[in-house]
């Protein structure tokens, strides 16, 4: 297995944690939640440009948990949501695999 088959059996948990996750969230929570998903995939597209392949994008994703905290926590504010962390970032990730170069 490559870190790129590795952390993509990551990304691939992510729909699944993200779905059981906002089953459990009140109505404002789950319109921040959303707001948290589009943040952070604007901010991939920023980040990456309009070509990358699936080893730039395995890169950027272990480096993502600074800016990604960020991210989160400014489209979340007031509310504070780290149990929504991983499984946004994971997401965020799995859909931006499909629009790489080599994507699967």
């Amino acid at each position: 297995m490559t870190a790129v088959d590795a952390v993509m059996a990551e990304w691939e948990r992510g729909p699944d944690a993200l779905r059981r996750l906002r089953r459990r969230l009140d109505g404002r929570s789950a319109l921040a939640l959303e707001r948290a998903e589009r943040a952070l995939g604007d901010e991939l597209v920023r980040r990456l440009g309009p070509t990358y392949d699936l080893a730039t994008l395995a890169r950027e994703y272990r480096d993502a948990d600074a800016w990604a905290r960020d991210a989160v926590a400014r489209a979340t504010a007031p509310l504070r949501m780290p149990a929504a962390l991983a499984p946004l970032l994971e997401t965020a990730f799995l859909r931006a695999s499909r629009g790489a170069r080599d994507g699967r």
